[in-house]
């Protein structure tokens, strides 16, 4: 039974598997989103493979090539994880595919740090600073959400 707050309203336990049951609604909403987020990410490695063909942005280096098999990994698991997720999605599969797509998008971030394919020379502002800031923090959530997922992993299986 879940506990009361001072004014009577139920705390919910987030963690709990008793949580509302999903709608036809809910479900056919998800599945959706699945598919939106596979399309996007069929967008996203088409472009990323089209970069340096076009030359934009004019501050990307050709070291992008060497970043680009870390990108093409990160969408192609997000796509697969995706596509798989509209047929069946319990909670552990979402968890998983969470889990491996921060991993991998842990190793494109640092991969980017290391590799830096950005030339910010003919920019009146050396944005470098700031990119590997971004990169920095990227990898610290990524870090972080794949702990929580490895624990939330853990714990569902303990269950």
């Amino acid at each position: 039974m879940p506990s009361t707050k001072a004014r009577g309203s139920p705390v919910v336990d987030p963690t709990s598997e008793a949580r509302r049951p999903d709608t036809a609604t809910d479900a056919v909403g998800r599945r959706a989103g699945y598919l939106v987020a596979a399309a996007i990410n069929v967008v996203v490695l088409w472009v990323a493979h089209h970069l340096l063909e076009w030359g934009w942005p004019s501050f990307l280096t050709p070291d992008f090539d060497e970043v680009l098999p870390f990108i093409t990994a990160s969408c192609l698991v997000a796509i697969a994880f995706d596509l798989v997720l509209t047929v069946r999605d319990p909670r552990w599969l979402r968890t998983l595919g969470d889990v491996v797509g921060a991993v991998i998008g842990f190793a494109a971030a640092w991969r980017t740090y290391v590799v830096f394919p950005f030339d910010f020379s003919g920019w009146g502002t050396d944005w470098s600073w700031l990119l590997r800031t971004i990169l920095v923090v990227a990898m610290f959530g990524c870090a972080i959400a794949a702990v929580v997922g490895v624990v939330g992993l853990v714990r569902r299986a303990g269950r």
